[in-house]
């Protein structure tokens, strides 16, 4: 899928086949079979949510059709299984399943693995599920005011991000260049394919790549600051400083740079440099951070590989984007998720 969360997502989705809604945010990546799947207006697919078309049994490939309904929120990998019809306005909890063949009726809350409906008395202890009520409201208030169908935001944030791989595949190539064109051992040694002297300059090149990596995606990372908002416009700047940001995080920990920021007491180190509050004494493995600006981790906290922080809440083409704080010696396990606005 082309630029996940951007309108230019769902076009890309149409023109393959899919059906989908105006105002849907896809930041999900869909099955390839996408004829089969039906997705309504102002849908939410959030971060590693996922919709399955299809399952091997007995070795049978079966194919079903997924139906999500208007309105629908889809938490961080959140899977709807083959022939699941789930009604409008329903929310699926993180890290939640929906059943193969079942259908969700409308105003429904599911979670847990397999997927269960919530109660009313559930529902009202659920940080996730006020969090959305009061993202309703604000969204309602302000309904009318700042750009809600212009596409030109969303092709300035793709434009964005292609200049952004653009500069970081070049990072990647200078350390190699410069040496070819200033250093004309190097250069008789690539004309010639000569292994061995190649090898004496194998160093140099990677930890010049290294370098040359983590100082353009800081470079960027510290212009594009993303400010907390209670509401706001996902066709906003504010939205393209905060896309930008996380794509320099994530190229950071899944590029090239990932067995460099392996270890705990780089990572850190490296976030300092990125320009993100993370306090004396934290442990933090290649977690992801939904909006890196909004993120506070306290003295002595541990977030572990996978986890997801400070996700910021997208529905019905607004965004909530606000602090989150984990606070001194907290701890966070392996792929939970801890979405925009609460305090640890």
């Amino acid at each position: 899928m082309f630029v996940p969360g951007s309108r230019v997502a769902v076009l890309s989705c149409r023109m393959l086949g899919a059906t989908v809604g105006d105002g849907a945010y896809l930041k999900a990546a869909l099955p390839k079979e996408y004829e089969l799947i039906t997705i309504g207006q102002g849908v939410t697919l959030s971060e590693g949510s996922e919709l399955q078309t299809w399952i091997i049994e007995g070795r049978i490939l079966k194919l079903r059709r997924v139906h999500v309904g208007s309105r629908v929120y889809v938490g961080e990998h959140s899977i709807v299984a083959l022939g699941a019809l789930v009604g409008q306005d329903t929310v699926i909890m993180p890290l939640s399943i929906v059943p193969r063949f079942h259908n969700c009726k409308p105003g429904s809350v599911w979670t847990g693995s397999p997927g269960r409906e919530l109660n009313v008395d559930e529902c009202k202890s659920s940080a996730l599920l006020h969090t959305l009520a009061e993202h309703k409201q604000l969204a309602a208030a302000v309904r009318g005011q700042g750009p809600e169908n212009e596409l030109w935001p969303d092709l300035l944030v793709t434009l964005c991000l292609l200049c952004l791989d653009t500069f970081y595949t070049a990072a990647l190539l200078m350390p190699a260049l410069l040496l070819y064109l200033l250093h004309p051992p190097f250069a008789t040694a690539v004309q010639d394919s000569d292994v061995r002297l190649l090898a004496r300059f194998l160093p140099v090149v990677v930890y010049g790549e290294l370098l040359c990596v983590v100082l353009l995606l800081a470079v960027v990372k510290r212009l594009c600051v993303a400010r907390p908002v209670r509401i706001a416009p996902v066709a906003s700047l504010n939205y393209l400083r905060h896309r930008l940001g996380a794509r320099c995080l994530k190229l950071l920990i899944d590029g090239v740079t990932r067995g460099f920021v392996e270890s705990v007491f780089i990572v850190p180190l490296l976030y300092h440099v990125f320009g993100i509050d993370i306090r004396h004494g934290v442990e933090v493995d290649t977690c992801h951070l939904g909006a890196p600006d909004c993120v506070v981790v306290g003295e002595g906290a541990m977030i572990n590989g996978g986890a997801m922080v400070g996700e910021p809440v997208v529905l019905g083409g607004r965004i909530t984007l606000q602090t989150t704080v984990l606070g001194r010696r907290c701890f966070l396990g392996s792929a939970p998720n801890q979405d925009s606005t609460p305090q640890l």
